[in-house]
């Protein structure tokens, strides 16, 4: 997938780093990475560079789908089942997982903050408590964390600016720079 990223930086080596990002709350919708449009004229609004990049389709969720939302929430909830024997509908009802997969497809929670709102939800279950001491929880914190940044690597989400995404892995195998133009 060909992707577009504006930024008054000049640089040949794509790396995050929170000093060089910008510090507004929409840039950041989604927590430090390289945000990216598919819209080259929208990407180009956001400085003197224009870089195109070339990211590999195998690491790419588009989270403005609702099976793709819906996939994630399964193979997290598969995830702590298998390792932790956690069963995630003993305690999130049917209606609060409808809610937070919608929440999720129409950009009203942030994809990489999912885990503080799975977190949240299991915490507000009285029978989660009861079935876990606290050092079982916070294993199962952990876990819910490190699974969900090992699962973004990039992705498309919805926001008030169309067709835009983040890339929060920049390894070799994940996203390269094909090309660069320089605005005048």
């Amino acid at each position: 997938m060909i992707v577009y990223h504006g930024s008054n930086s000049n640089f040949s080596v794509l790396r995050i780093s929170p000093r060089l990002t910008k510090s507004s709350s929409g840039y950041l919708s989604e927590g430090y990475g390289i945000y990216f449009s598919l819209n080259a004229d929208i990407a180009k609004g956001y400085g003197k560079y224009l870089y195109i990049l070339e990211v590999n389709d195998r690491y790419v969720i588009d989270f403005r789908k609702k099976s793709e939302c819906r996939k994630l929430l399964s193979s997290l909830m598969e995830i702590l089942r298998l390792e932790n024997n956690l069963d995630f509908r003993k305690y999130i009802s049917n209606g609060k997982f409808d809610i937070l997969l919608n929440s999720l497809v129409n950009g009203k929670i942030g994809i990489s903050y999912l885990d503080k709102e799975l977190t949240n939800l299991l915490e507000s279950s009285e029978a989660f408590y009861r079935d876990h001491s606290d050092s079982a929880r916070e294993i199962i914190y952990r876990k819910l964390r490190v699974s969900l940044k090992a699962k973004l690597k990039v992705y498309l989400f919805n926001n008030e600016i169309p067709n835009i995404g983040v890339i929060k892995d920049v390894g070799s195998d994940v996203v390269r720079i094909v090309g660069k133009e320089r605005r005048v």
